[in-house]
Formats: C-alpha cells, structure tokens, sequence
C-alpha cells in the first residue's frame, strides 16, 4: 500500500518512542566499552608503575651493597693505617691497645656495612609492597571496568523494554480504545518499516 503523510503523522510519535529507546541502548552500549578500555588503560598504566618500582627496588639493593663494601674498605683501610702508625712507633700487631683499636675498627665496618644493607632491603621492600599494590590496582580497575560494562549493558536491554512498554502502555497496539480508534494506521505503517536486522545502527 502507498504510504502517505497521515500515516506518517499516526506512526511518527511511536517511531521517535523507538528510536529514542533504540539510541539510549545504544548509547549504554558504548559506555559499557568505554569504560572496558579505561579500565583496561588502567590496568597498563599501573602495570608500568609497578615495574619502576621493581627497577628502583632492585637498583636500591644494588646501592647499599656497594654501600657496604665501601665500609668494610674504609675499615680495612683504618686498620692498616693503625699498624704502619704502631710500626712506625716500635709497636707491633699484638700490641693489646693495637688489637684494641682494630677490633673497634673492625666492628665499626661491620656494623657500618649491615646498616647499608639493612637500610637498602627496607627501601627495596617497602618499593616491591608499592608494586605489588599498584598491580592490585589496575587489576581492580580493569574489573571495575568489565562490571561496569555489564551494568551498561543491562541499562541498554532495559532501555529498549522501557521504550517498548512506553510505546505500548500509550498506543495500545490492538486497542483501538487507547487511540482514538486510529491504531490501525500505526499498524499499517509499522509493518511498512525495515526489518532491525536491516537497520543502519551507525546511524541510530
């Protein structure tokens, strides 16, 4: 059958009804992917952090063993300095006051060399518990991403039920009660539109 303008004046209220459903579905749909992507985003970034923080840990253990070693050195180079003296002097290396002196430089080193150890593994774990949140974090935010999306995605099929119970509950299809005795236009002219699976949804 031809279609004409007052068909189309039937119908337009209840195509915009449709269509309005149709592009708010739409639009919670691409919500839902959005928020994948930053949350997946998210998830990299953190994942980056987290491995600075492992280099950082790594490089600060790496500094305090050299810390270390340079403390037993000047150690090491005390006590030699104090047997040349006690040599110089007439003294030997089993002098008691020169055993005195370089078992206090000796324990100093030592003493010296375990708190650079100790200070670089403290920053070193403290650096590891940073990652290991920051990987934590992103796998939170890739989650919160995914649960996101599906709460979008139920937003969408509601919208389309609340814009089909709309469009029912106002034009009554099949009771002509609800519409002046005029449904049968809107019928008419429903059945005329494209079938949704040939809908051009880029252009919803």
């Amino acid at each position: 059958m031809n279609f004409d303008i007052s068909n189309f004046k039937a119908i337009a209220p209840a195509a915009f009804t449709i269509f309005g459903a149709l592009g708010e579905s739409r639009g919670n749909l691409q919500m839902g992917e959005q928020s994948i992507i930053a949350g997946q985003r998210r998830k990299v970034a953190s994942q980056f952090e987290a491995e600075q923080y492992l280099i950082n840990a790594g490089q600060t253990v790496a500094s305090s063993q050299l810390q270390a070693a340079e403390a037993r050195r000047q150690a090491g180079l005390v006590e030699s300095r104090i047997l040349a003296v006690a040599a110089a002097g007439g003294g030997g290396a089993s002098d008691p006051t020169i055993i005195n002196l370089i078992s206090k430089t000796s324990a100093r080193g030592a003493y010296n060399s375990a708190v650079a150890l100790y200070q670089g593994e403290d920053q070193a774990r403290s650096m590891r518990m940073a990652a290991a949140a920051k990987n934590y974090e992103g796998a939170m935010a890739e989650e919160a991403g995914y649960l996101k999306d599906q709460s979008y995605r139920s937003a969408a099929g509601m919208a389309v039920l609340k814009g089909a119970g709309s469009l029912f509950n106002k034009y009554g299809f099949g009771n002509d009660s609800k519409t002046g005795g005029n449904s049968a236009p809107i019928r008419e002219s429903v059945a005329e539109m494209p079938s949704a699976s040939n809908w051009n949804w880029d252009e919803v």
